[in-house]
């Protein structure tokens, strides 16, 4: 069963490569944490190819920590 999922997952990021290739999106994110340790994340995302692109689910994945920074 790993077999097979593992499979997968490698076909479909190898197919969504390939299509990535074709239609470059650039992508760019601006990060704020205020002083109370809130952080804000913006997230852009810029098509630059010819096509509409749908179904674009950006995931965003980051490790913090509570310790001061001087």
């Amino acid at each position: 069963m790993k077999k097979i999922a593992h499979s997968l997952l490698f076909i479909f990021i190898l197919v969504s490569l390939a299509v990535a290739g074709e239609e470059p999106l650039v992508i760019s994110t601006n990060s704020l944490v205020t002083e109370d340790g809130r952080v804000r994340i913006h997230l852009t995302l810029k098509n630059t190819g010819q096509r509409t692109l749908y179904g674009v689910q950006p995931m965003i994945h980051f490790h913090h920590t509570m310790a001061m920074m001087s």
